[in-house]
């Protein structure tokens, strides 16, 4: 049984994690540099792993993860769209793309703390998507 610390955690492991998915699958297509590219797929994989993960132990629950509403995720791509529309250049795709993972880590960080009486499956995964993004930021920044 999870408490509502743990659902408070794993759904934003699980918002977070799909978002960085979308932001992901809405720049690729804008993006001309291979190497760049090819990182992406790599993180956007990482994304999706670890959103089924958190997804799964709420499903396991009776629960269902809860998605970012239609409002938020056309900001998210408006923003994305306006953001690349005169400048797609590898060292700018970069810097959004550090950007949204420095703000994903923020707002888990946050959660994470707040919900700290949460169990040792949803702090651990909490610290993943933690642990990942800092990762994700560190690669992202040799196309700076």
């Amino acid at each position: 049984m999870l408490t509502e610390a743990d659902k408070s955690v794993l759904n934003e492991v699980y918002r977070n994690s799909r978002v960085g998915m979308k932001a992901i699958n809405s720049v690729i297509g804008k993006v001309y540099d291979d190497d760049l590219a090819l990182d992406l797929n790599r993180l956007a994989y990482q994304y999706a792993r670890i959103s089924e993960k958190a997804a799964g132990k709420l499903y396991e629950n009776g629960l269902k993860p809860q998605e970012d509403g239609p409002l938020n995720r056309a900001v998210m791509w408006g923003s994305i769209q306006l953001n690349t529309l005169t400048d797609i250049s590898t060292e700018h795709i970069a810097e959004l793309m550090i950007q949204g993972s420095t703000r994903g880590m923020t707002e888990m960080t946050k959660v994470a703390k707040e919900n700290n009486a949460c169990g040792k499956f949803s702090s651990e995964m909490a610290e993943e998507l933690i642990h990942f993004e800092e990762k994700s930021i560190q690669r992202l920044k040799a196309y700076l």
